[in-house]
Formats: structure tokens, C-alpha cells, sequence
């Protein structure tokens, strides 16, 4: 069971960013709960090719974990 809420936004007719959080509490019976944010930018070179990137953290059992990613996409 969990929620989520974010945004995108447009910033030119190219750039995108969303931006959300999601907190997720697990089955019953287990008391811990997952909660991330994370903010994506997705950027169109020309009709066919694309760039994206996204930095995420999440808190997990008193764990932090960051994760940054770089996308390359072509689409055919």
C-alpha cells in the first residue's frame, strides 16, 4: 500500500522535468516503509534521438541509496 504525487514540467518545447516522491508501506505484519524521490529530465535532440537523465533517493530499513542514471535514446 503506498501513495505517490509529482509534477512535470516543461521548460521549453525540448526539456522536460518530472519531479515525485512515493512512500510505500508493505504487507501487513512487516513495519517498515520505502521512500524515494526522484527527479527526471528528459531532453529531445531532434525526432529520433533523446537524452535523459534521472537522480533518485531512496530510504529503505535506515539505508540511504542514491542512484544517478544517463540515458541515450533513439527511436526508430
Amino acid at each position: 500500500i503506498g501513495a505517490s504525487t509529482g509534477f512535470i514540467k516543461s521548460l521549453t518545447d525540448s526539456w522536460k522535468v518530472h519531479f515525485f516522491t512515493k512512500d510505500i508501506y508493505y504487507g501487513l505484519g512487516d513495519s517498515h516503509n520505502a521512500f524515494e524521490i526522484t527527479i527526471q529530465q528528459n531532453y529531445s535532440i531532434n525526432i529520433n534521438k533523446g537524452l535523459s537523465a534521472e537522480i533518485s533517493r531512496r530510504k529503505e530499513y535506515h539505508t540511504y541509496q542514491t542512484e544517478c542514471k544517463i540515458h541515450w535514446n533513439i527511436f526508430f
